[in-house]
């Protein structure tokens, strides 16, 4: 694995500067294998932004009996 650095954006505004400063940054967050293709080296991102902590990004609701919406990075849970 080549060497990245790593921050924690601590907003959606803060992690959209964050990649617009650091070209070929890409986001990391919950449930991705992004670690594993840097292993592999088929992706080498030289900054990683950390997003799963917003806020914004946990939205998403749950009615097991109906229907389920999800935005991209939500932890699914539904019980």
């Amino acid at each position: 694995m080549k060497s990245f650095t790593y921050e924690r954006a601590t907003s959606p505004e803060a992690a959209a500067a964050a990649a617009q400063a650091k070209p070929g940054a890409k986001f990391i967050a919950g449930g991705t294998n992004l670690l594993d293709l840097m292993k592999l080296q088929i992706e080498t991102p030289l900054h990683l932004i950390e997003i799963r902590q917003h806020r914004a990004t946990q939205h998403g609701a749950c009615n097991c009996r109906a229907s389920m919406e999800v935005s991209p990075i939500l932890k699914l849970a539904c019980g």
